[in-house]
């Protein structure tokens, strides 16, 4: 990228900032004619391009600065471990985490604490709704980099929709970028806003090249940072398995597996022992590269969950381990559990962290990003809508893949149990800290009562009191007193 093009894309992402803020006020002021619209911004591939580019450098910047109360979606991972079985919080001063550990979130402020989520992800759809308006029926633009950005943004929609549903029910949909329409919507059902999902991905897989491109949304490149096709068709299978939509879950997952010119399972060993997690892997079907260099040019993830030799620590960057729920969860011999686990001792207590990304804080090389959506859940999902439809042969033979590359027996239902029950195991060893997998499989399956409560209580055990209603994430109270229309999630205050 030369510095024109950086310079530019650097003064897209900070002119879309300052319009989103904008947006907010009910004042509208017009721009003086010497500053840039956002109706000349979509006026060449250039400039178009990096408007969403910058979207992505927003999450990026989500996942690497985390552990500092950065909550947009690629954060989710630390926050939804905590809330789940699969972290142990060790600083349990630090109330932008204690109150996630404990599922205990509240509508109040509690000082310090990125609980927002909704609030993170209403901004970042801005963006999209505004490409989405000014990319349809753009006549600007060269027509393959028009129609690649117009999916881009559909994509990101349900993208961004995905995790508010999935959150907090019940949500506004937003579809435009009129803040007086948008600051008086009510919640729209659950079922409303995954049609909105489906619709999406569907039209941005009808617009999106089938090409992984790169910042100019045209050039072929091994990147695989931006959105193409087979991203939009990865959220749509994921969409259709939540909805129940067994047929259609496992055809969208069958496209993406029958693609071997792009995708297969990357094997691991002690030699390569992250193959999936590295940097453009042919496991990855969408990534994140990292774009900060600090506290790593490398991923979130390796920077919060690597520890150190003197372990984890309070008042720093190293306030969580793993939890004994999620190791007792490996069966013995699994590879997942030798290669991307690791520990350290300190003062005769072993700590346990998630070791899938091996780049930690300080190192400087990009070697690893942080990966979205990957080949080995595409498995997954179709195993567990076959097995849903009856057809256990297929679904075990794709169980299989996935226990294989894990140095694992076949499934075998005396030892392994229902054929349902093992698939939803599997996911829970294979997918760990990974995007709320986790979290979201407990709550879809209606498992989450019985794990976090009942005669598990991973709750109680976390020093918590659990609630039913805490499957939800409560709305911060100043949205609820700045929309007459919204009412807060059930069971909070």
């Amino acid at each position: 990228m030369d510095k024109l093009q950086y310079s530019l894309r650097i003064f897209i992402v900070f002119f879309i900032s300052v319009l989103f803020m904008a947006c907010k006020k009910l004042i509208e002021v017009p721009a003086p004619t010497t500053e840039i619209s956002t109706a000349n911004v979509y006026a060449s591939n250039i400039s178009a391009a990096a408007v969403l580019t910058g979207v992505y450098s927003s999450l990026s910047t989500d996942d690497q600065y985390c552990q500092y109360g950065y909550s947009g979606p690629p954060s989710i991972f630390l926050e939804a471990g905590l809330y789940s079985d699969e972290l142990s919080l060790f600083d349990q001063s630090n109330t932008a985490l204690f109150y996630y550990y404990t599922n205990n979130l509240a509508s109040q402020i509690y000082s310090g604490i990125p609980n927002d989520f909704w609030s993170s992800i209403y901004q970042q759809l801005y963006v999209p709704n505004d490409a989405i308006a000014n990319l349809t029926n753009n006549h600007s633009l060269t027509p393959q980099v028009q129609q690649q950005l117009l999916g881009e943004a559909l994509f990101l929609r349900a993208f961004c929709y995905f995790y508010l549903v999935n959150l907090y029910g019940t949500v506004p949909l937003v579809t435009t970028t009129n803040y007086k329409i948008n600051s008086l919507l009510p919640r729209s059902s659950a079922t409303d806003v995954w049609k909105q999902i489906i619709a999406d991905c569907q039209n941005a897989q009808s617009l999106m090249s089938p090409n992984f491109v790169g910042s100019d949304a045209e050039t072929a490149t091994p990147e695989r940072t931006r959105p193409n096709k087979w991203v939009a068709t990865a959220l749509l299978s994921r969409a259709y398995l939540y909805t129940g939509d067994w047929k259609d879950a496992i055809l969208q997952a069958t496209s993406i597996i029958q693609n071997s010119t792009l995708f297969a399972i990357d094997s691991i060993s002690v030699t390569s022992p992250n193959t999936p997690f590295i940097m453009n892997s042919t496991e990855t079907i969408w990534s994140l590269q990292p774009v900060e260099d600090y506290p790593s040019a490398n991923t979130g993830e390796g920077a919060i969950f690597i520890l150190p030799s003197s372990g984890p620590a309070i008042g720093g960057s190293y306030p969580v381990y793993l939890n004994n729920y999620l190791l007792s969860a490996f069966e013995p011999g699994d590879f997942r559990m030798s290669l991307w686990v690791d520990s350290v001792s300190v003062a005769g207590t072993t700590y346990y962290y998630a070791y899938k990304y091996q780049q930690a804080a300080g190192t400087n090389t990009p070697a690893e990003y942080d990966v979205v959506f990957r080949l080995a859940e595409q498995y997954l999902i179709r195993a567990e809508a076959e097995a849903n439809q009856g057809d256990s042969v297929d679904a075990i033979s794709d169980l299989n893949v996935i226990r294989n590359r894990a140095h694992l027996p076949i499934y075998s239902s005396l030892v392994n149990g229902p054929l349902l029950k093992a698939i939803l195991h599997e996911r829970q060893v294979e997918l760990f800290t990974e995007w709320g997998h986790r979290w979201f499989d407990l709550v879809r399956t209606e498992n989450a009562n019985s794990v976090m409560g009942g005669a598990q209580n991973v709750c109680g055990a976390k020093g918590g009191n659990w609630s039913s209603s805490a499957q939800l994430f409560p709305i911060n109270y100043t949205e609820i007193a700045a929309d007459p229309n919204l009412t807060q999630t059930p069971g909070y205050q």
